[in-house]
């Protein structure tokens, strides 16, 4: 069932949280990060690719260059200050908590044969939120200010979406029917896949500096997730 599984998952983010507080500053996030948000992602984004076979059929469209969601910010360094590491992280990770309850929303009214899919969105979301609200909570205890996000309307995402796939499809290099289903469909996998890259970046910010980043161990985790942590449909 569903919800015993998320509940499950939040013993485990308050098992996490209790275990980091004699660890290094923020290792609450990067165990988020490495241990479940990025793996159930990349579950996810697999998932997605199997339930609408269009997307993995086309290079085009599965290495997809509609960044959506992407806030452009500085670009963290182990010189930047702490302050500026925080905020920068926490935009980046916040402004995707409303485009993937998008995503989840969407497919969930889709029927069982989405039920896996459903479930992982549930999850990835739920992780999120858990990663989002880790670092809001190390920012106030810093004594400093939540930032704003930059959030988009649905209306808009499906709108820049349409953009992309009516180009792709003008300079023959998809073959694709635009229905208001396929841009929601593409609209959440961009989602998806563009969230893919903006957590390796977070995790670069949360890390106690640039060269102490074990991208091998988040790669690891990333790439091995869709072979130990699949999930089987109830």
């Amino acid at each position: 069932m569903e919800y015993p599984k998320i509940l499950c998952a939040a013993i485990f983010v308050v098992m996490l949280s209790s275990a980091a507080l004699s660890a290094p500053l923020m290792s609450t996030t990067e165990l988020l990060i490495r241990l479940e948000l990025a793996p159930s992602l990349a579950n996810a984004t697999t998932e997605m690719k199997n339930v609408y076979p269009f997307i993995a059929s086309n290079t085009n469209l599965q290495d997809t260059m509609l960044l959506l969601g992407m806030v452009h910010t500085q670009i963290c360094t182990k010189n930047m200050q702490l302050k500026d590491k925080l905020s920068v992280a926490y935009i980046k990770l916040s402004n995707f908590i409303s485009p993937l309850y998008m995503a989840y929303s969407y497919e969930e009214i889709q029927g069982p044969q989405h039920n896996v899919l459903t479930q992982l969105l549930m999850a990835t979301s739920f992780y999120l939120n858990s990663t989002a609200s880790t670092l809001r909570h190390e920012i106030l205890k810093n004594g400093f200010s939540v930032p704003g996000g930059q959030n988009l309307s649905e209306a808009q995402l499906d709108h820049y979406t349409r953009q992309y796939l009516q180009a792709l499809v003008d300079n023959k290099l998809v073959t694709l029917v635009i229905t208001d289903d396929v841009v929601k469909v593409y609209r959440n996998y961009a989602i998806l896949y563009t969230l893919n890259d903006v957590i390796k970046q977070v995790y670069t910010c949360v890390t106690a500096s640039q060269d102490a980043i074990d991208y091998q161990t988040f790669q690891k985790a990333t790439q091995t997730s869709t072979q130990s942590n699949s999930p089987t449909e109830n």
